[in-house]
Formats: C-alpha cells, structure tokens, sequence
C-alpha cells in the first residue's frame, strides 16, 4: 500500500511576509474565486489547478514549494518485543 502524501498551505505566512493581510485581496490580486482562495487560507482546499497554483505563485512571488509544505505520511509498524 502507497503511503499518502500530505500538505498543508502556507498561504497565511506568505501573505503576511507580503503585507497581503485578507482573503479578499489575495483573491483580488490573484484574479482566484474568493471560496477558493477561503478553503485554501483555512486549510480545507486539498486541490487546485496548476493554473491557479501559478497565479497565487506569480502573486507571492514564490514558488510551489513555498505554497505547500509536502509530508508522507508513514505508517505506524508494530514492534516485536525480544
């Protein structure tokens, strides 16, 4: 079984190192839907369009990398006592 990836946004810093301190102005400088922008700033988006990765990039002047912070998600294994 694949281990999941897991990510979470790193929308909030970004903006704030930015001065870009609402939703409503990120949205407005990315041209994204305000919801979008909502479930993304709170954690709940668990998908976007390259399209709109690279707009909130261009706007931040960042990189995907900056955006989302990557983790796998490792199962616990059960250990044998000896």
């Amino acid at each position: 079984m694949e281990n999941p990836i897991l990510f979470q946004w790193n929308i909030r810093n970004l903006c704030h190192l930015r001065g870009i301190n609402t939703q409503r102005k990120l949205a407005d400088i990315t041209g994204a839907d305000k919801n979008l922008v909502n479930d993304i700033w709170n954690q709940r988006q668990r998908s976007v369009s390259i399209k709109t990765l690279g707009k909130i990039c261009v706007a931040l002047d960042c990189t995907p990398n900056d955006v989302l912070k990557f983790t796998m998600a490792v199962p616990v294994k059960e250990f044998s006592s000896e």
